[in-house]
């Protein structure tokens, strides 16, 4: 019982270690997005890259075809 005890904890922490992970990696990303002049490029990257939607949604979202 120990050792399962000890292996959830771990696992535990690796979830919240690879969470501020992605985190990290979210808002990196959303720095760099921030950079981009043109209003429609910087709407299509965010929808792709920071609310991970593919890109039938995003054209459909945006009014463009795909």
């Amino acid at each position: 019982m120990e050792k399962l005890v000890v292996k959830m904890v771990r696992l535990e922490l690796d979830i919240a270690e690879r969470i501020d992970t992605f985190i990290d990696v979210k808002h990196n990303i959303i720095r760099e997005l921030e950079q981009i002049g043109d209003e429609n490029h910087y709407q299509l990257l965010y929808k792709r890259y920071v609310e991970q939607k593919d890109f039938s949604m995003i054209s459909k979202e945006m009014n463009y075809s795909y």
